[in-house]
């Protein structure tokens, strides 16, 4: 991608956005795979459904963006969820969704 972009600057606008297709805490590593891929010349930190996917929006978006402060990049956050699940409006002041939904995930 890096080449992609720099090959094509003349032609294009080309911003890479270092994104967790499945979430940031599904599985382990990936806080540090995101990190790396910033390191390397990533545009952009993304971010998905942070209730639905990681159960934990705070932790979810507490880690977007201290990954973009640290790497002095923006932000991209895609958010799908349902408003009725809560998740998009509100969380609970102990962190964490305040949905059960999330809470007895």
């Amino acid at each position: 991608m890096l080449a992609a972009r720099e090959a094509h600057r003349e032609r294009a606008d080309v911003e890479i956005v270092v994104f967790p297709q499945v979430g940031i805490f599904f599985e382990e590593g990936v806080v540090d795979l995101l990190d790396e891929a910033l390191s390397l010349g990533g545009d952009l930190i993304g971010g998905i459904d942070p209730c639905e996917i990681d159960r934990d929006p705070v932790r979810h978006l507490d880690a977007v963006f201290a990954l973009a402060e640290k790497h002095q990049v923006g932000i991209d956050i895609h958010l799908h969820e349902e408003a009725a699940s809560g998740c998009s409006r509100s969380t609970s002041s102990r962190g964490g969704c305040a949905h059960s939904e999330c809470r007895d995930a």
